[in-house]
């Protein structure tokens, strides 16, 4: 059983600081049942194998995903493994908070489907019983289709109730999903206005990943196809072209310029090639990565933060619009009766 990322973010910052403290590996490696006992027989099971002799990217491949194995390989190699288990926990913790800016995009949405609750209920329930008060003999389209819904509610609520639950629990299922709600995440990557800001967010922590990977001593070419994991599957196919073709230079590979009019890469943020540009020229990929990466990261926030308020406010203004349509309506409809009041009078 793979872990949750805050399990992974614990996880890597208490091997870390136990490492860099002189404890022994196997040490560190058996405390760990008692920081997460819900994964304590993969730890035993994982001390059990570094007793036998294994690395700990061997013991815990079955834990992590593939990706964080194959730093922890690298940084055994290097024998920088405290320095590694640092970045993961720092790169968990950034993955966390584009995940909960992300989530963020729900809230217009929620919005709006509170302000068509509320439409419906002041249609089928509120303004029915309001009119039934007004004596006058006059029509009103919006009041007809209030009686209309409120008889439809009451000759088929069992109906409406079992459609209305289905179709939510329906959504809630599709959601539970991870391979839908990438698709979904993949999809928003290419709207308008948001699409750009998200690129800029996850491009922006592959280019950490890969900044970790280079520096631990990967190669570029594997750590592109070890970072596809920060990306939405979508945003997969740009970096398998450049690692198809990053014998030709990594500048040659990212440039835009050099692609098809609908090459994927030409999506790509203006930091990512050129950051490959320069890498090329001073072997410096880690560092240069590592850059890029912060520029994006804060430059989606930026965007992130006024696209979710143009959007809290557009989905505020659309809710608002859908309480005043029954409730103008109703008033509308009592301003004629008072009108033929006065008209016999």
């Amino acid at each position: 059983m793979t872990m949750s990322l805050h399990q992974l973010e614990d996880a890597a910052g208490f091997l870390g600081d136990q490492l860099r403290a002189g404890i022994p590996l196997s040490d560190v490696v058996t405390r760990m049942e008692w920081l997460q006992p819900r994964h304590a027989e993969a730890w035993r099971e994982a001390a059990h194998s570094i007793s036998q002799g294994h690395p700990l990217s061997f013991a815990m491949q079955d834990l992590w995903p593939a990706q964080m194995i194959k730093l922890i390989e690298a940084g055994e190699i290097a024998g920088t493994l405290p320095n590694v288990f640092e970045q993961i926990e720092e790169t968990c913790q950034l993955q966390k908070q584009l995940r909960e800016m992300a989530s963020k995009l729900l809230y217009p949405l929620l919005i709006v489907c509170g302000g068509i609750g509320a439409f419906v209920y002041f249609m089928a329930v509120v303004i029915p019983t309001l009119a039934e008060n007004l004596p006058s003999t006059s029509t009103n389209p919006v009041l007809e289709v209030a009686k209309w819904m409120q008889m439809a509610l009451s000759e088929y609520h069992t109906v409406v109730i079992t459609v209305t639950g289905g179709a939510i629990a329906l959504v809630l299922m599709w959601f539970k999903s991870p391979q839908n709600r990438d698709a979904a995440l993949g999809t928003a990557c290419s709207l308008p206005l948001i699409g750009p800001a998200l690129r800029q967010l996850y491009f922006g922590l592959f280019a950490r990943y890969l900044s970790m990977m280079t520096g631990a001593g990967i190669g570029t070419g594997t750590a592109l196809m070890h970072s596809l994991y920060a990306l939405p599957q979508a945003l997969h196919t740009g970096v398998e072209l450049m690692e198809a073709g990053i014998e030709s230079g990594m500048a040659a590979a990212s440039d835009p310029k050099r692609t098809e009019p609908n090459d994927p890469r030409r999506d790509w943020p203006f930091y990512l090639p050129v950051a490959f540009a320069v890498a090329e020229e001073t072997g410096e990929v880690d560092a240069q990565m590592r850059r890029a990466s912060d520029s994006m990261i804060r430059g989606g926030m930026r965007s992130m933060k006024r696209v979710l308020t143009w959007a809290n406010t557009a989905a505020m203004a659309i809710s608002a619009a859908l309480l005043m349509i029954p409730l103008l309506a109703y008033f509308y409809q009592m301003g004629q009766t008072l009108h033929e009041v006065q008209k016999q009078l």
